[in-house]
């Protein structure tokens, strides 16, 4: 294909200078010589115009350069042709006009040598939009100085020269070069470049009379095209080294302003002077190979030129992280010193260029980091928590992150609340920097590494592990355990029930304080019905009263509740007894939780609360006791309990296991598990839980599912049904229908994807096929890996309420649980994505599912 060169020649006795100039537009897409046509105003005779013709034909085989020679009759032709670096002999063409078309200018200004490999670039905003310079400049040697009107170490002034030439693609040396601050900024340009000569001198845009006061000066001068008056919407973040990807969030501006995630399609990297092939977007992420770069420009396939973004890596520097709606001049005046600060853009907000300029040293889109595709059932007030995730995930790919500025738990950095930096001066910023910093594992050996860096799981082991599925063995092992106990019982749950499930353990706690043991019970206030509006729980009372036996109610409720004081509960099930045999578990003290099938006669009339539901537990023996008894005691300490002594859970045993305490909105641990575990997983993954999936685990089920995992999910209905018409038991009312919508429209879109979808079904005696409730919450990867707790896979699990996880690493243990969980799904029924019944159901509950009310669950 042969080059094209655009040589304006104005004045004629100009074109033969232009060959020093021409050795820069060596790579010039496309090269025209303009001849300007006699003009009836003008007497220039066609003679004329012939000679200019064959002296541009000159230049083109002087500058070593294939090329076209033609007569422009009008700009607006010109224009037309051009589309690399336009070259206008002679000084005084009429700028404005050119502009006006948005082609870009040369003046080559005096007949000098080839240039020796020095050029200038003007940059006055050298860490916005960028950069606009044409792919004519690109070199394999030389040296490039970048000048800016910004002060040298202001945010987004270090690296930028840099940066500008692995865009460009530029091989040889490459400088940053700081101009005075000048009221006459073209003084200042000539000043400089009279103290430091260059060959060419590149200015991106004709602002402050920069152009005109430049235009006659002896130096070439290159003037670059401005982006077009639709310009382009696109707004990238930086990119985040993660591994050996980089990653990057990418929003585009609506028409009326606002800022949304890129709705898909493709975009262009732009690196060393070569545009890639298209790149997917995925939920505005993009994920590009690393080719070493400083920096990326990123365009989409139809606009240009590209967007400047930074590639951020680890290193030592140590960096703080910020919500990126937060004021700039609020952040600058935190006394931080030389730490970096990169803005985290937590929810679709402000532009890259507004960030930086604000005095941000980078900015991360959170989606993109956590993958978590911008989720819509996410309430505002859980930000800080991703803000938290981000500088955890961070930390886990070895970005050096010090302080976090928001309100909760660090691990290995700082969180402190804004409004606390703001009062702070330097002394007292570096103190609190040296208090509040976490604790940062140091040892990821053992048991679910990858795990354990993003949630302070504690690594511990056990000698025993047995899964409890059925609910009528569960409750007689439950009650033996605390007929044995000698010493002490401690038991924490959600909800205690006032039937008789609640009642017979009641009866066995004060047996067995009446025998000398001592029995701590802890409840939430709010769904136990204790210390709540001035109720009290009719059983918890008669435990209080009884010797030997102390009962709390976690975050009593009285008067006008706030959301947090409705959410931000204690969700957590465990008992240990005598500091040496423990359970973690699903279930609540109930009927439900605790009743098996054999042990009620179901008919079409029986109420559904009747119905058993399908729950799990753990029984526990080894260490991981006394790191059980210590989460009950942390919880008993907050509820107003005093301190209490450990006991030695005797010998450790040697299943590895991991575990888990995430605190209501003081940390995202719950989700960052699941998120490990599926994000992990290579060959299979098993889910059994019936809550409303939180759109981030949906959106990492159905990844797994692309990158080859066989996915299965069993879910249950919370309005349990029996019979070929799938009839709702009595009573069940609109409430639970409606949540069993949610909660299987949630799956609606995975089953069609792939995930294997079975809803948990079992045969009834004379009633037939029943499916019930399934309150069980447990994740198996590749038959190596499997969590069990009281952690649902919602948003109140994932932030609101606190949790208990344990998280077991052991092959056979397991395969054992796995094969249990292969019995379960052979006895219910897959979905069917092809099925007109079921394609019915997801029709009606496709809205509902995804407007659910985050603040509900």
């Amino acid at each position: 294909m042969r080059r094209h060169v655009l040589v304006v020649v104005d004045d004629l006795q100009q074109a033969p200078a232009q060959v020093a100039l021409g050795r820069w537009l060596a790579h010039a897409p496309r090269v025209v010589v303009r001849v300007p046509r006699p003009s009836p105003w003008v007497i220039r005779p066609w003679a004329t115009v012939a000679e200019a013709l064959a002296e541009a034909e000159a230049w083109l085989a002087r500058a070593g350069v294939e090329g076209e020679v033609s007569v422009a009759p009008t700009v607006e032709a010109l224009a037309a042709q051009a589309h690399g670096l336009v070259v206008l002999a002679g000084p005084d063409a009429g700028v404005s006009a050119w502009w006006a078309c948005g082609v870009a200018v040369a003046w080559p200004g005096a007949n000098r040598p080839g240039p020796a490999g020095r050029v200038a670039v003007d940059w006055p905003t050298p860490a916005l939009a960028g950069p606009t310079p044409a792919w004519s400049l690109r070199r394999r040697g030389g040296s490039l100085s970048v000048l800016t009107g910004a002060a040298e170490g202001s945010p987004g002034v270090e690296g930028v020269a840099a940066e500008f030439g692995a865009v460009l693609g530029w091989r040889g040396e490459v400088a940053l070069a700081p101009l005075p601050a000048a009221p006459d900024r073209p003084a200042a340009v000539r000043a400089w470049l009279a103290a430091h000569p260059q060959d060419l001198l590149v200015l991106p845009t004709p602002t402050h009379g920069l152009t005109w006061g430049l235009a006659r000066h002896p130096w070439p001068c290159a003037v670059l095209a401005p982006p077009p008056r639709h310009a382009s919407p696109l707004d990238p973040s930086d990119l985040l080294q993660l591994g050996d990807r980089l990653v990057g969030g990418v929003g585009h501006q609506r028409p009326l302003g606002a800022l949304a995630l890129w709705p898909g399609g493709t975009l262009r990297v732009v690196h060393a002077g070569h545009r890639s092939d298209p790149v997917a977007v995925d939920g505005g992420r993009l994920v590009v190979d690393d080719p070493g770069a400083p920096a990326l420009g990123i365009e989409t396939v139809a606009d240009r030129p590209p967007r400047l973004v930074r590639v951020l890596r680890p290193g030592a520097a140590p960096i703080v992280l910020f919500d990126a709606d937060l004021d700039g001049p609020r952040v600058a005046r935190w006394p931080l010193g030389d730490r970096q600060r990169w803005a985290v853009r937590l929810r679709p907000g402000p532009a890259r260029a507004d960030a930086i300029a604000a005095g941000a040293h980078a900015l991360l889109d959170a989606a993109a980091v956590l993958n978590d595709g911008g989720p819509s059932d996410l309430p505002s007030r859980v930000a800080p928590l991703r803000l938290l995730r981000v500088a955890r995930t961070l930390r886990a790919a070895g970005h050096a992150v010090v302080l976090v500025a928001a309100e909760g738990a660090g691990q290995g950095f700082a969180a402190i609340d804004p409004a606390v930096l703001d009062g702070l001066d330097g002394p007292a910023c570096e103190a609190r920097l040296a208090a509040a910093a976490g604790p940062c594992p140091t040892d990821l050996s053992g048991p679910w590494p990858a795990g354990r860096a993003l949630t302070d799981a504690q690594a511990t082991t056990a000698r025993r592990v047995e899964v409890e599925w059925d609910n009528g063995a569960a409750l007689q092992g439950l009650i033996a355990q605390i007929s044995a106990a000698q010493r002490r019982v401690h038991l924490q749950v959600y909800i205690y029930e006032e039937d008789a499930v609640g009642t017979a353990l009641a009866d066995r706690l004060i047996a067995a304080a009446a025998r000398g043991v001592e029995v701590r019970v802890l409840v939430d206030a709010l769904y136990s019905g204790h210390h709540v509006f001035g109720r009290e729980n009719a059983v918890l009372s008669r435990l209080d009263a009884a010797p030997g036996v102390w009962v709390r109610a976690s975050r009593p409720v009285d008067g006008l509740p706030s959301v947090v004081d409705l959410k931000g509960r204690d969700h957590r099930k465990l008992v240990v007894v005598d500091g040496r045999v423990a359970r973690l578990t699903g279930r609540n003290v109930g009927a439900p939780y605790y009743t098996g099938f054999e042990a009620v006669e179901l008919t079409r009339e029986s109420p559904w609360l009747a119905v058993p539901w399908l729950d799990a537990g753990v029984v526990l023996e080894g260490a991981v006791v006394a790191a059980l008894d210590a989460v009950f005691e942390g919880a008993w300490r907050a509820a107003g309990g005093p301190a209490l002594p450990a006991l030695d859970p005797g010998p450790p045993g040697d299943i590895p296991a991991a575990l888990v305490v995430h605190r209501a909105l003081r940390d995202a641990h719950t989700v960052d598990t699941y998120r490990a575990l599926i994000d992990g997983a290579q060959r299979s993954l098993t889910v059994v839980n019936t809550f409303p999936v939180q759109q981030e685990l949906v959106r990492a089920l159905r990844d797994a599912v692309a990158r080859g995992v066989a996915v299965r999910f069993l879910v249950g209905n919370v309005q349990p049904l029996h019979g070929p018409e799938r009839a709702p038991f009595a009573g069940a009312g609109p409430l639970r229908e409606l949540a069993t919508e949610v909660v299987h429209g949630r799956l609606d879109a995975l089953a069609v994807e792939g995930v294997a979808v079975y809803e948990y079904a079992c045969e009834v005696p004379g009633l037939g096929r029943v499916w019930p409730h399934v309150h069980a919450k447990l994740v198996c990867a590749d038959r190596r890996l499997c969590s069990i707790g009281s952690a649902n896979l919602d948003v109140t699990a994932g932030y609101w309420e606190s949790e208990a996880l344990l998280v077991l690493d052991h092959g056979p243990t397991v395969a054992g649980i796995a094969d249990r969980l292969d019995a379960l799904f052979a006895q219910s029924d897959r979905v069917d994505p092809a099925d007109a019944a079921w394609q019915a159901r997801a029709a009606r509950r496709a809205w509902i599912s995804q407007h659910w009310p985050s603040v509900i669950g």
